[in-house]
């Protein structure tokens, strides 16, 4: 039996990350937080052999790639794929992401949790 390993690796912390604004496929270049998450992911799979890598068109994506390649000790190539990319959020991209998520909240009646509702600053943890 063949085993095969997936790895899935999300993007460094973008300035729309920092500044905890819903993303989508709006792009936003890396902060230096988000280079050094990027740096560090390549650090942890620096020996791994890729067969094939996809990812995502986006701008945000493919700068999180280069500097994970950076640090692999096999050289390989990236497919490149807009199929990939992040949800489109419409005309909520852009805006503050406790925004999107109370606008999404009343346009389809769902309730508060009891740790929204304590925790006003709710999405505080997605920049970090």
């Amino acid at each position: 039996m063949t085993h095969l390993t997936f790895y899935l690796i999300r993007h460094g912390q973008t300035q729309l990350n920092a500044e905890r604004k819903l993303q989508g496929v709006m792009d936003s270049a890396l902060t230096e937080k988000g280079k050094r998450q990027a740096a560090k992911a390549g650090q942890l799979i620096a020996n791994v052999k890729f067969l094939k890598a996809y990812s995502s068109d986006s701008g945000r994506v493919k700068q999180t790639g280069e500097i994970i390649r950076k640090y692999n000790r096999q050289k390989f190539d990236v497919t490149y794929r807009s199929g990939l990319r992040e949800f489109y959020f419409g005309n909520l991209e852009g805006s503050s992401a406790l925004k999107a998520y109370w606008t999404v909240i009343k346009q389809h009646g769902l309730r508060q949790t009891y740790r929204m509702h304590q925790e006003p600053d709710f999405f505080s943890y997605f920049a970090e």
